[in-house]
């Protein structure tokens, strides 16, 4: 469920700079980086976002990413926005909409981080989890979705009886 919900997310917010900033994405490979995001909380327009100064955008930056992303890369975002075709109507609304499609995947992106903590606490209980975790190849949702399927290894006396309850004949 908490995929599907951070899927419609995406899909907004990638409908959301189809609209108010299609050359978005021309600068960004994904508008979930670190530094995108923080761009797109600064709730700014691209008619709006050119009026910020070069050191202005990196300051800002700079207290979110502390490497990678330049003066290179904020010049860039700002002639992608100056050259910007995206709907100029509506900006108040725009930007409501914005904030509200950020604030939803912040709240989603925080549940997938409690799951994974609880997910990481009860593996922590299962004998057998961490032999499991030393054959490579495997990590820990596999080893968790195993556990979730057959329960208890002590309840087996013998794998062929694992093998049986996945309906492989080996």
């Amino acid at each position: 469920l908490l995929n599907v919900d951070l899927q419609v997310v995406q899909g907004q917010v990638h409908n959301w700079l189809d609209r108010y900033f299609p050359e978005f994405l021309t600068v960004f490979k994904s508008w979930e980086g670190k530094a995108a995001i923080h761009f797109l909380k600064l709730e700014a327009l691209p008619y709006e976002l050119v009026k910020y100064t070069d050191e202005e955008l990196l300051l800002s930056l700079r207290q979110v990413v502390k490497r990678s992303i330049g003066l290179k890369k904020i010049r860039a975002l700002k002639e992608a926005a100056n050259r910007s075709i995206g709907i100029l109507q509506g900006a108040a609304m725009a930007k409501l909409e914005l904030r509200a499609l950020l604030e939803k995947y912040d709240f989603i992106q925080m549940k997938f981080k409690e799951l994974d903590y609880q997910l990481d606490q009860l593996l922590d209980h299962i004998p057998g989890v961490t032999q499991m975790l030393e054959v490579s190849g495997i990590g820990r949702d596999t080893v968790a979705g195993f556990f979730a399927e057959v329960g208890d290894l002590r309840d087996y006396q013998h794998p062929r009886q694992i093998v049986k309850l996945a309906g492989l004949s080996l």
